[in-house]
């Protein structure tokens, strides 16, 4: 594949290789070497340095500024960042910058193991990390996301409103529930392996919520994971079975929003007509839990 062209403040990153905090000095101008992932907010590229024990790779990633911002601020997921690194639960974080919101972080290699028990202790480990972190407010999210829809001509018709009565009282349900560091995107795409175990990228949506609806974003895309068993395998004896539920059910309505947020479409293409039955269905699994 052609070699990407960077923008200025990306490029800027490498020329700041000097001030990289790295377990190796990087001796020299990092390589360039292809682009990783574009995702809906941010692109990220793969880069290699010399260092004095040899090659070292690292992960550009870069804001896309033609793209709303769907996670929290910049500055926020830097905190949050940081707390996981040095609990050794997210690559290391080597540099950053504020203004333009690009960061190089330490490589980590894609897994394709839904194994429960490592997945388990990852989730279990983020959980208990303490932090002065904002709250996650469900609600207003929900609602920004069909807001960011709604501005890209998606029709009211196919989002949730966050005003539904069914969605506004599981909701509290959850929000009245345990809380805890949650890094709220722990897809498979965003964990990954290092140093022979898991660690988690990309923590832009990490705030204080409820762990439950964590380990049902967790669970969500990983269709060979016994949900429920390994809901019990987290949270043991203090498993709470109608909040587990609750969450799963939520971070469905969540996930229907964020898609179309995205400019995605949250299910296969087909008409708009079953879309809306869709999203119709999913209103009514809500208002059955409560």
């Amino acid at each position: 594949m052609p070699t990407p062209t960077l923008k200025p403040a990306e490029f800027a990153a490498l020329e700041a290789y000097r001030d990289w905090l790295c377990p190796a000095q990087v001796l020299d101008l990092p390589m360039l070497t292809g682009r990783v992932s574009q995702g809906s907010r941010n692109t990220s590229y793969e880069l290699t340095a010399a260092t004095p024990e040899g090659p070292a790779r690292f992960v550009l990633r870069c804001r896309r500024p033609e793209q709303a911002p769907l996670g929290n601020s910049f500055d926020q997921e830097i905190t949050a960042l940081g707390l996981a690194c040095a609990a050794g639960l997210a690559p290391g974080l080597v540099w950053y910058d504020l203004s333009t919101e690009v960061m190089v972080m330490e490589f980590a290699c894609a897994t394709d193991s839904d194994s429960a028990e490592p997945l388990a202790a990852l989730a279990a480990a983020i959980h208990s990390l303490s932090a002065d972190l904002p709250t996650m407010d469900l609600l207003q999210r929900l609602e920004y996301y069909c807001a960011s829809a709604a501005q890209q001509g998606v029709s009211a018709d196919l989002l949730i409103p966050s005003d539904d009565s069914g969605v506004c009282k599981v909701i509290d349900c959850l929000a009245n529930g345990p809380q805890t560091f949650c890094h709220n995107d722990l897809t498979s795409g965003n964990v990954r392996s290092m140093r022979g175990g898991l660690v988690a990228i990309d923590w832009e949506y990490a705030a204080l919520g409820s762990p439950y609806f964590d380990i049902a974003a967790l669970c969500a895309d990983r269709p060979a994971l016994n949900a429920d068993v390994f809901a019990a395998q987290v949270f043991g004896d203090a498993l709470c079975s109608r909040l587990w539920q609750l969450a799963r059910q939520v971070y469905s309505v969540m996930d229907w929003n964020w898609h179309w947020a995205s400019g995605l479409t949250p299910e296969p293409a087909v008409d708009p007509k079953q879309l809306a039955a869709k999203r119709d269905q999913l209103l009514c699994n809500l208002a059955k839990l409560h």
